[in-house]
């Protein structure tokens, strides 16, 4: 599939541009190289010097890593058909703020933030350093993570949807700093995440300011109720 090699080309592009500020950041602070004595092969020592170096800061990508993102990726696709189904019904139907973006561009982002996000998971779990704390809170965060689409799309539920939310800035604001502590670039790797999170957070505020919820009911539901009824009156119909 072209489209995903090309987000998988884009990642690495990612994962190497935010390696390579770390090391001149390390530079620049004037962190300590470790070397490797070696008299008789110095191209060697050099070569052993920079893998070492790349090991400690997360830059090589393993096939574990790539499977943990395309994991990621895979998973967070699981709830495109409820998505789907919303934004051709009642999604634009309802009050949105005038800068909602547009459907087009949520498939690639998404698509890129989940291949980041799950690279950042498989380099602490692989650096098993920080304990069960990190890759609990991590698992929590991705449940809470996919619980929301089916709410606000499937069950427009738009104020439960919200309370999701913000629980789901508030954990990766918590696994951001412990994943820094067992792998910066993991840390670095989920930045792009987090304010995209904190965007649609205020997003999906105001979408439940435009649309009020009372005794239950609020826009989005009546919107979906009246599609399906137009779509139930189409099929009898052409019956």
């Amino acid at each position: 599939n072209m489209k995903l090699l090309s987000i998988l080309f884009v990642v690495g592009i990612i994962v190497e541009g935010l390696a390579s500020c770390e090391s001149l950041a390390f530079q620049s602070l004037g962190a300590p190289v470790r070397t490797v004595p070696s008299l008789s092969k110095p191209r060697k020592s050099i070569s052993t010097q920079e893998r070492s170096r790349k090991t400690e800061l997360g830059v090589v990508v393993s096939g574990v890593e790539a499977c943990w993102a395309v994991g990621h990726a895979v998973g967070g696709a699981l709830p495109v058909p409820i998505i789907a189904k919303a934004t051709k019904t009642w999604y634009r139907k309802i009050d949105l703020p005038p800068w909602t973006p547009p459907d087009k561009i949520f498939a690639p982002v998404w698509s890129v933030l989940y291949l980041c996000m799950g690279a950042a998971a498989a380099k602490v779990y692989r650096a098993n350093s920080g304990g069960k704390l990190p890759m609990l809170l991590w698992a929590i965060h991705c449940g809470l993570n996919l619980s929301w689409a089916p709410v606000f799309f499937g069950l427009q539920r738009l104020r439960l949807a919200l309370v999701i939310q913000c629980a789901i800035v508030a954990t990766v604001s918590a696994i951001i700093p412990l994943f820094y502590r067992v792998q910066p670039l993991s840390a670095y790797l989920l930045l792009p995440y987090a304010a995209w999170l904190v965007f649609a957070t205020f997003l999906n505020k105001d979408i439940c300011k435009r649309n009020p919820t009372k005794q239950g009911y609020n826009n989005a539901m009546f919107q979906s109720q009246l599609s399906q009824l137009q779509r139930q009156a189409a099929d009898f119909a052409n019956s």
